[in-house]
């Protein structure tokens, strides 16, 4: 309870951070008996809470209310239970703010999935095509292409698609790459002026 209490004070004080891992080293850094596993485990599943909480408009207390009705449906669930819980409700409600820092970086996680498609893997692939005679004896000509392949989730389904490009496509795909990754750099400057945390994650996506 302790942990947890110290947990959700650093948090409140702590500025956020574009990874959950960040946050959390930062976490066990500031606070000795605190591991990285366990501020971790409580900043993901604190991020995960606001994510139910803004479908419910943030009606914090009914929904803690909620979730202790249905803990009382428990056998196990006992008269130390509930003072456990009551012992703890009040931190959760900390936890729960939400225009806090675990707020915010919920809400980033939920902009970044909000798409009919999310990439988790790219590969290219580079080979010669050799073109035989009538008699399969001697090679004539060649043709080199490259396969793109790409790992995506849609849906909740990881499903993969492999694309033939010319060297003319990977050209003219890796200077648009090349802008893309200009326009990023002069956006998180606009940002930094702006005084704006960016907080695109960079570990895990």
């Amino acid at each position: 309870l302790d942990r947890l209490d110290k947990i959700a004070t650093w948090l409140e004080l702590a500025k956020p951070a574009s990874d959950i891992e960040d946050l959390a080293e930062k976490c066990s850094e500031d606070i000795e008996e605190v591991s990285v596993n366990q501020a971790e485990s409580t900043i993901s599943i604190a991020i995960k809470l606001h994510s139910v909480l803004r479908n419910v408009d943030y009606d914090i207390s009914a929904t803690i209310e909620g979730a202790e009705d249905s803990l009382n449906l428990y056998d196990e669930w006992d008269d130390e239970s509930q003072k456990q819980w009551e012992d703890r409700r009040q931190i959760i409600e900390r936890l729960l703010a939400p225009d806090s820092v675990i707020g915010l970086m919920s809400k980033v996680r939920e902009l970044l999935y909000d798409f009919q498609s999310i990439l988790m893997d790219s590969n290219v692939v580079t080979d010669i095509r050799q073109v035989y005679d009538k008699d399969a004896t001697e090679v004539k000509a060649g043709l080199i292409v490259h396969t793109l392949s790409l790992e995506y989730f849609e849906n909740s389904t990881q499903k993969e698609m492999h694309l033939m490009l010319s060297t003319t496509d990977v050209e003219r795909l890796a200077k648009r790459l090349e802008r893309a990754l200009k326009k990023s750099k002069a956006s998180a400057s606009i940002l930094k002026k702006s005084e704006v945390p960016e907080l695109t994650p960079k570990r895990f996506i």
